[in-house]
């Protein structure tokens, strides 16, 4: 061999042209190969690391090798729907590399409350965000105005049902939420009046089985009850909707007090307010 090895193999170390001779009685010959050095392989994942809820995102692994991912592709790229660590590992005869990238969920949530909700025109509205810390707010009050405030307030000066919608953005993700706003003419003359009876007996006699709620020129009611722990045990929401004595779960709560607080609004403007108590007895 050209750098002094004898016998059949030889081992090299580097790369360039190496030439073995053979030699006999009737003369010489030889050979020479040529070696090239290859390429330690290298592999990198480039891609959005944030996932927007529904959504997906594409990786791609940039590589001078052939390259696995952890999740069996082959591919350079993959596309992916779930939140976790994706690695991707190249390989050559000169060995391997390998890279990983954590996909994050985004943490974005749209939310908000509108107080109050309904009133007589003109009505003014103070919108609380609780939308996820950091994100970016943009209003839409049912096409009459905008806003990019973080909690802004808004008058409606019509009667009417308003959707108003509140639009977040985070790290390149959305999220929506809405909320219904009711406008009503305030009837002049006209008072509101609202009451919940503090006794039921709901035996199925056909007198007095429901706890009804007694109410004059009311446009929006809450009634919310609760058991004697503080549980709260159903709730009223609709002018006329009565309480059959169960629990929202529909199962049949027991004889005993129970405890209301109830907010409404007439509509002649005036806001009420109450709390009391309420006898159930079979």
């Amino acid at each position: 061999w050209s750098d002094g090895t004898t016998g059949a193999t030889v081992t090299v170390g580097q790369a360039g042209p190496i030439t073995v001779t053979g030699t006999t009685a009737c003369g010489s010959n030889n050979a020479t190969v040529t070696i090239t050095e290859g390429a330690s392989p290298t592999v990198e994942i480039s891609g959005e690391d944030v996932l927007c809820a529904g959504s997906s995102v594409v990786l791609t692994a940039t590589s001078n090798a052939p390259i696995l991912w952890n999740t069996g592709a082959t591919t350079s790229s993959i596309t992916v729907n779930t939140a976790g660590l994706y690695t991707v590992t190249a390989s050559n005869a000169c060995g391997s590399d390998s890279d990983g990238q954590t996909v994050t969920a985004s943490p974005l949530n749209a939310s908000f409350t509108a107080t109050p909700s309904s009133g007589t025109a003109p009505l003014t509205v103070q919108f609380n965000n609780a939308s996820t810390s950091g994100s970016t707010s943009a209003w839409d009050f049912d096409g009459l105005g905008t806003s990019s405030a973080v909690s802004p307030s808004f008058t409606f000066e019509g009667t009417g049902v308003y959707e108003v919608v509140l639009e977040v953005t985070l790290d390149g993700c959305v999220a929506e939420a809405s909320a219904m706003i009711t406008v009503v003419q305030a009837a002049p003359g006209t008072a509101s009046s609202i009451s919940i009876p503090n006794v039921f007996t709901p035996n199925n006699d056909r007198v007095n089985d429901v706890l009804s709620i007694q109410a004059v020129n009311i446009v929006s009611v809450e009634v919310l009850i609760y058991n004697r722990w503080g549980q709260k045990v159903n709730e009223l929401r609709r002018v006329g909707e009565v309480w059959d004595a169960r629990s929202m779960s529909g199962n049949v709560v027991p004889d005993g007090t129970y405890f209301y607080t109830l907010t409404a609004l007439g509509a002649d403007g005036v806001q009420h307010s109450a709390s009391g108590h309420i006898t159930l007895v079979r």
